[in-house]
């Protein structure tokens, strides 16, 4: 229904994670909270087979330096998430596009909870790699596809 209702081809999105040579993926759920799944239960759930495809995007920073920071603060955003609730409103999807004061701030740990395209927007910008321009809210998944390109993302 998502899909029919915004013409977009991705109806969830999440984040992979790999630490220590397991991949892990961190998302937000209507049946669980914001938690990190690893991939070997993701199969064992037989998630993978609930999705028609499954498509990836890597972030590439410029320089070793730069990747070490990055990844120091998604672990930092994980921390301060880990246990939110799902939370999805339709009326702040449609109509609020302006961001709350926590998101200025950067500070999501203050949210009542995500849903998934939510928590991939709310971490690209605390670690600095795309614009606040409107709520984390008010994004749908079908933003992060990169033919779209509606996602703001820092130079």
């Amino acid at each position: 229904m998502q899909r029919l209702y915004t013409c977009d081809n991705y109806d969830h999105v999440a984040i992979i994670i790999k630490e220590n040579n397991k991949i892990k993926i961190f998302e937000s759920t209507s049946i669980g909270k914001c938690s990190p799944l690893s991939w070997i239960h993701f199969k064992m759930l037989y998630f993978n087979l609930v999705y028609e495809k499954i498509a990836f995007r890597e972030l590439i920073y410029e320089n070793e330096n730069e990747t070490k920071i990055k990844e120091e603060k998604c672990k930092q955003f994980f921390r301060e998430i880990e246990g939110k609730n799902y939370y999805l409103s339709i009326s702040r999807i449609l109509c609020c596009q302006k961001p709350d004061k926590y998101e200025y701030e950067k500070k999501f740990e203050e949210s009542e909870g995500f849903c998934c395209s939510a928590l991939v927007a709310a971490l690209y910008i605390k670690i600095g790699v795309a614009k606040l321009q409107k709520s984390v809210h008010s994004i749908k998944p079908g933003d992060f596809e990169q033919r779209r390109n509606r996602i703001y993302f820092e130079k």
